[in-house]
């Protein structure tokens, strides 16, 4: 099917050109309309949030925090209001509103809340925690930091997800941004912990980036009516300022309903720390 040749290139290779659904028309011998309307009929339907980039925002001077702590399941206040929120909606009501905080879930697990924390600094990150705690009954908060980055990247194949890579085959072509391309992810998983703040973003850098981390304009000629740049997203490439420019799916309207967090406590003695983490980064369980 098309929709699934188009989600194998575009999650993490979308053309960086002036019409990009020419060019993936080109790549798959198919009229440059079809490719937009089927990329449309994805996004209408939900299986595709946005398309649009990824950065690390640690090159752009913040960092992030992966946070676990307790909110109590199930309200044992019989003197609160019969429609009154319970402690997980309120702690949800919070998080939503807190733009420092861009993933959150609520786990099987004792820790029953996770969410993921982005600032300038830990005194931010201190701040915005404390400040949901103040708001909620979110306690027993352990903030962890990574000191380590195997894998952060998934693509999603909607036909052959359970196929293994043998039997899959030659995968899509990779579409190529310039001659100089700089590596799609999936091809370059493993990537270190890096504090290399890439330096002070001008202004032009900061309204690029703000417009890039959302959706594009639903036209043939996208990045001329966002009036970005073509070349300077590359080069946020090219500087691994931004992570890929890709289709972010919504996995549960995309066909993988489940998702969930593993804690490993790996035997020291078998593997060094690395081997160890490359092996849970290689790890490709079918759903």
């Amino acid at each position: 099917m098309l929709s699934q040749k188009l989600l194998a290139i575009i999650q993490d290779g979308f053309p960086l050109v002036e019409r990009p659904y020419k060019a993936l028309a080109e790549m798959l011998n198919v009229s440059e309309q079809e490719v937009f309307d089927e990329v449309e009929k994805m996004c209408v339907s939900g299986v595709i949030r946005r398309i649009g980039g990824v950065y690390d925002s640690k090159k752009l001077g913040f960092i992030s925090r992966l946070c676990a702590g307790k909110v109590p399941a199930l309200s044992l206040d019989f003197s609160a209001e019969p429609h009154s929120q319970t402690p997980m909606e309120k702690f949800a009501t919070v998080v939503m509103s807190e733009p420092a905080i861009t993933h959150n879930y609520i786990r099987s697990h004792e820790y029953n809340v996770w969410f993921t924390v982005i600032a300038e600094n830990e005194s931010a990150i201190q701040t915005v925690v404390d400040r949901v705690c103040a708001q909620t009954d979110l306690h027993d908060v352990h903030v962890l930091t990574a000191t380590k980055k195997y894998k952060i990247n998934t693509v999603m194949s909607l036909d052959e997800r359970r196929k293994t890579k043998d039997e899959r085959g030659e995968s899509a072509p990779a579409l190529r941004h310039s001659e100089d391309q700089v590596p799609r992810l999936s091809d370059n998983r493993r990537l270190e912990e890096s504090s290399n703040f890439l330096g002070k973003l001008t202004d032009s850098d900061k309204s690029r980036i703000h417009i890039a981390c959302d959706d594009i304009p639903h036209t043939l000629t996208p990045f001329k009516d966002w009036g970005v740049s073509c070349d300077e997203l590359r080069e946020d490439l090219a500087a691994k300022r931004m992570r890929r420019f890709g289709a972010i799916l919504r996995h549960q309207d995309a066909g993988f309903p489940c998702n969930a967090m593993v804690c490993f406590s790996l035997d020291e003695r078998r593997k060094t720390k690395d081997e160890r983490g490359e092996c849970c980064g290689d790890a490709c369980i079918p759903p």
